[in-house]
């Protein structure tokens, strides 16, 4: 068996030693590949579900927007309706003074003398300032035959129910509560 120089022996172990290292240098740099690719991949994922959440937050508030715009509707003062003033209504005739017409009844009468201002402002309300027996007969008339009544003639809980509907569209009815409540307390703080 042939002897082989020292530094022949050395090369051939280096060698030896180089294969292992570039396999494994190989193998490193593919699985540095495979995790750039994974965190990449993880990177547009992450990328997706932001912009998921960010598009999301946008229809939130886009429904925040519209609702408080509904709210701030609902409850800033507007100015009132065209009602017929004190002075207009004092042209018509009291309900107690009618002589002529002793035969008409208080839905006949308010339609008679009240019709310039029906279904344009004028509310039980008015009546009731105006003409307080008118009011009363009007009240028991409506009683006792109710398919007589007066839509277009509002009543406060009507007015009240109307503008209930229309928040409970907008908003929980919880919140509506706690919105009362919180105005209640205002207004019992003020007094």
């Amino acid at each position: 068996m042939a002897v082989k120089p020292p530094g022949e022996k050395l090369k051939i172990s280096s060698l030896l030693r180089q294969i292992p290292q570039e396999a494994l240098a190989k193998r490193r740099a593919a699985r540095a590949e495979r995790a750039r690719a994974a965190n990449e991949q993880d990177d547009l994922e992450l990328l997706r579900q932001i912009r998921d959440v960010t598009q999301k937050l946008n229809a939130l508030e886009q429904q925040v927007m519209s609702r408080s715009a509904a709210v701030r509707d609902t409850l800033t003062p507007r100015p009132p309706p065209q009602n017929p003033s004190d002075h207009d209504l004092r042209s018509v005739p009291l309900w107690s003074e009618r002589e002529n017409n002793k035969s008409l009844n208080p839905v006949a009468f308010i339609r008679t003398h009240y019709a310039p201002w029906i279904g344009k402002g004028l509310t039980r309300a008015h009546i009731r300032r105006r003409d307080m027996p008118l009011y009363r007969a009007f009240a028991v008339w409506v009683h006792r035959h109710p398919e007589d009544d007066i839509e277009e003639l509002p009543s406060r809980s009507s007015t009240v129910d109307q503008t209930l509907d229309r928040l409970t569209r907008d908003i929980d009815p919880e919140d509506i509560r706690k919105l009362g409540l919180a105005l209640q307390s205002r207004r019992r703080r003020q007094l």
